[in-house]
């Protein structure tokens, strides 16, 4: 959770594992304070709703223009980040991935150190 610094109410990102849930079985969920209720359950756009769309350690983090969510894609073995602004979601990057040059391969870990 983050509270956005534009309006001053928390922006929730989690992962759901719920197969009813309308992003799917471990799909991403972000929800946001409007002021007088939650907006719950939103999906990102471009994100599947199969099992390529699984999303695991959203991690949220704010800037001067905008909020952003990073997920580690399982599946896809990638990330994908998504912009948060005027209450509504962007996708900034669809799918990412980090190379370890040391050991020679790309790196995808649900332990993501981020300083954030």
């Amino acid at each position: 959770m983050v509270i956005d610094p534009a309006t001053k109410y928390p922006v929730v990102a989690i992962t759901s594992n719920n197969s009813s849930y309308v992003g799917g079985r471990r799909g991403a969920n972000v929800s946001f304070w409007n002021g007088s209720a939650y907006v719950t359950n939103q999906t990102l756009p471009g994100r599947a709703t199969d099992d390529k769309g699984y999303a695991y350690t959203p991690r949220l983090a704010y800037t001067a223009n905008g909020i952003y969510a990073l997920y580690a894609n399982q599946t896809l073995k990638s990330y994908s980040l998504y912009k948060f602004a005027s209450n509504s979601w962007t996708e900034v990057i669809k799918s990412f991935v980090i190379y370890d040059q040391e050991v020679g391969t790309v790196q995808v870990s649900l332990k993501l150190h981020l300083p954030w």
